[in-house]
């Protein structure tokens, strides 16, 4: 609309499905692609014209989709709480943008907590491929041995770190059992993850 482009219903429900077959063939390859590049397949596929200001256009609508931080009950104090037991900490994520995770932990007031950021985007690999992992275990100068990953899904937090030799913390806020006894640890909540990570073996 913004761009005076009318667009049917028909061909919106032809975007969010095609949108939906290219994530598919992300996470079944591991190698993720950018929101620009996405974008830019969605609309090739579509019969769509690529504007010429396309990465202005992703920029605009990232940051209009951004509001505020929002933060994950007990984050905040988790993070700080962590870093002042001299962890070091980092972020990897299945994200299309590295900035929409420095906007939200930026407004949480927790950034300067993490000593690095890897959106899967950015590195060009998904969750489900160990590459992900291991550019973060490279960035942070950390070995996989010595590192715990925690996240709340199974297949690509648990599964997919243990694929490259990093323990993992299962976070299941809604009380589910796990899946498989893959995980190292289960937690309900983040005010529980410090006393877990001190009692984990060296």
């Amino acid at each position: 609309a913004d761009r005076g482009v009318p667009v049917s219903p028909e061909q919106e429900s032809a975007a969010r499905d095609a949108w939906r077959t290219l994530r598919r063939e992300v996470e079944g390859r591991g190698h993720e692609i950018t929101a620009e590049d996405g974008l830019r397949r969605v609309l090739t596929a579509l019969g769509i014209a690529v504007p010429d200001d396309l990465p202005q256009i992703v920029a605009a609508l990232q940051r209009g989709a951004y509001v505020s931080g929002r933060e994950e009950p007990g984050m905040a104090a988790c993070a700080r709480d962590l870093r002042a037991r001299g962890y070091t900490l980092g972020i990897v994520s299945n994200a299309l943008s590295e900035d929409f995770l420095r906007w939200s932990l930026a407004g949480t007031g927790i950034l300067d907590c993490f000593a690095g950021i890897y959106a899967s985007a950015a590195v060009g690999y998904y969750k489900s491929s160990p590459k992900l992992y291991e550019a973060a275990l490279l960035g942070l100068g950390a070995r996989a041995e010595e590192t715990v990953h925690i996240g709340d899904s199974y297949p690509f937090d648990v599964l997919g770190a243990g694929r490259a030799g990093i323990r993992a913390i299962w976070y299941a806020p809604a009380g589910e059992a796990p899946p498989g006894p893959d995980a190292t640890g289960v937690i309900r909540g983040l005010a529980e993850l410090p006393a877990l990570l001190e009692r984990l073996p060296d």
